[in-house]
């Protein structure tokens, strides 16, 4: 994506500026503690932009930091600690280019979870309700400067937000299984969030027989991936997914040799050998490989839609942390969630994040109408075909009507991206 205007970036800096600002204002001097099943936790009390209180605890570790030896691995569980641990601030977000500024920004050691809630120990347990944030598998985190839980605190619910590994960090896939990364990092991430949710949430006062996990885009994408994998059986009871599903063509990443490709963006001169290259993707920097994950896909892949290099992928062989074992479409018909609540939807006006760079670029405006790359790609068809055309122009037909994109139409176009 283009980066935003100069102008427009200041005026976003300043907009957050005066945000954390705010947000300070709203925190008291009210501390309060909580002993989770890895030590003890102190969290802060908070006021609410409605004037309601809750208290926050951020922060949480449920995974070891994914550093070292296992940086690009699934998720290990975290080393318990006696003495209090403060939870009062937020943590880093997980290592990424900066959506806005362009810039490497957050952490490799990310693996943490926020906690809001309004009674720690109320008569009654409160409903659960787990946030996984978009973003493409490339961008985002669970902060409350970006998610704030001041809205659904209006009800009497407990909000939880967890983190996840993005980018080559969280879907790097090695083929050879002496290496144990056969992708999904950042899945596995959740499912071990999921997992510390069922076995703590009750002592911040929420029902651990009432969980609801909800995400939108990539975390819409996410929430159906717990649904279908067997990792979460019983870790949750009903599901959101908004602006994503497992069945959209972005959520399943197709095999492009990304490790040894992204190597080479990274400085790798040797052969094209899964060892040497896993070895120099082991000792890189994270920020380089950040700045090398940029722009892998040519132009080609991006013709096909492949918009990044690394996201969630098939496995190609099975572990006992395997979460995406087959393609999606078989793990749904016998999965464990199919008797479920579930709603899904979409988000409002999530398109316009696109709205700059598709008005500065004709191409991307041309390209906007043609709907044969939303086609299912579990039917099989060749983008070329005639019948795969068809079905784009019905479906466009059925979103749009006689309506071409254009400057004029854009707008409405983008409202249902």
């Amino acid at each position: 994506m283009a980066a935003v205007q100069t102008i427009d970036q200041i005026k976003l800096g300043f907009k957050m500026v005066d945000f954390k600002v705010q947000q300070r204002r709203f925190r008291t001097n009210e501390k309060t503690i909580v002993s989770t099943i890895y030590g003890p936790v102190k969290g802060v009390k908070r006021k609410s932009i409605y004037g309601d209180s809750y208290y926050s605890f951020e922060k949480i570790p449920f995974a070891k930091p994914p550093v070292g030896e296992l940086r690009y691995k699934a998720p290990q569980p975290p080393e318990s600690w006696i003495e209090v641990r403060s939870c009062t601030s937020r943590g880093p977000k997980p290592l990424q280019k900066h959506f806005v500024f362009q810039m490497t920004d957050g952490s490799e050691d990310c693996l943490y979870l926020n906690v809001y809630t309004k009674h720690i120990n109320p008569d009654k347990l409160r409903p659960v309700m787990v946030w996984i944030y978009g973003g493409g598998f490339q961008f985002g985190e669970a902060s409350r400067e970006l998610y704030s839980p001041d809205y659904l605190l209006r009800e009497d619910v407990v909000i939880i937000s967890i983190t996840y590994r993005l980018g080559p960090f969280g879907f790097l896939c090695m083929d050879n299984p002496a290496f144990d990364v056969p992708g999904n990092a950042g899945l596995k991430d959740q499912v071990m969030a999921l997992r510390w949710v069922k076995a703590n949430c009750e002592r911040f006062g929420g029902d651990s027989n009432n969980i609801t996990i909800f995400g939108d885009s990539a975390g819409g994408a996410s929430v159906h991936y717990m649904m279908i994998t067997d990792q979460t059986r019983g870790l949750f009871h009903k599901a959101i997914s908004m602006s994503g599903n497992t069945l959209t063509p972005w959520a399943v990443t197709p095999q492009h040799n990304w490790p040894y490709r992204l190597a080479v963006a990274a400085g790798y001169t040797g052969e094209d050998s899964d060892q040497e290259v896993f070895a120099f993707l082991s000792k890189a920097r994270g920020a380089d490989i950040v700045k090398a994950n940029e722009d892998l896909c040519s132009d080609e892949e991006k013709r096909e839609r492949i918009g990044f290099s690394f996201g969630p992928v098939i496995e190609p062989y099975v572990t006992d942390h395997c979460v995406v074992p087959r393609k999606p479409i078989e793990m749904m018909r016998t999965a464990w969630s199919n008797h479920i609540p579930m709603i899904i939807g979409g988000v409002s006006n999530e398109g316009l994040l696109l709205y700059s760079e598709t008005k500065s670029n004709p191409k991307l405006l041309n390209e906007l109408g043609d709907c044969r790359f939303v086609v299912p790609l579990e039917l099989g068809m060749d983008r070329e075909s005639e019948l795969c055309k068809e079905y784009g122009m019905q479906l466009r037909q059925a979103y749009f009507g006689d309506k071409e994109p254009s400057l004029e139409t854009l707008h409405e176009y983008l409202l249902v991206s």
